[in-house]
Parts: structure tokens; sequence; C-alpha cells
């Protein structure tokens, strides 16, 4: 799945936990911009979760940075989709 693609469900996935619908971009940051608190977080992890295909979110991996804008969000969630590999007999 391409980053553009990503960074819509992202977005996407935003505005739905959040009940927002401002304009925001892959600049936006997370904390300071649109006060999400950790109890958003994980809804935004679980809606991602279920929304992206083959995405595994895994909680023991996750750091600060990951957070810091839609950005960041957008290269953690593409550094974590398992492709899924087809046996050629």
């Amino acid at each position: 799945m391409s980053k553009e693609k990503l960074l819509e469900l992202i977005i996407i996935a935003i505005k739905e936990v959040l009940d927002i619908d401002k304009e925001i971009n892959q600049n936006t940051r997370l904390f300071e911009e649109l006060d999400i608190d950790s109890t958003s977080i994980i809804e935004l992890l679980m809606a991602l979760e279920d929304n992206i295909p083959s995405l595994y979110i895994d909680p023991e991996e996750l750091n600060a940075d990951d957070f810091e804008s839609i950005g960041s969000l957008v290269d953690y969630t593409h550094n974590n989709i398992k492709i899924e590999k087809i046996a050629i007999d």
C-alpha cells in the first residue's frame, strides 16, 4: 500500500476517532495541534488495524516519535504492514 493511501486512511481514522472536521495533513502534530490523548491513541491504533489490511501493531515497538505528526504515523504504519508471501509451486 502506498504512503499516499495510508495518509488518506489515517486522516479519515483520526477525524473519526477525534470527531473533528478541521483540515489536517501529514505535517499536523498529533499532540500539539490535535490534543490527542492516550485513550484516543489506542482507539486510533485499533481503527487502523481494522481498516488497513495486513497491518500489525506491536505495542512493545511503539515509541513517542511514531506519534509526533501524521507523517511519522504514516511512516510507522507503512513499515508495519506485513506482506504475505505467495508460495509458488
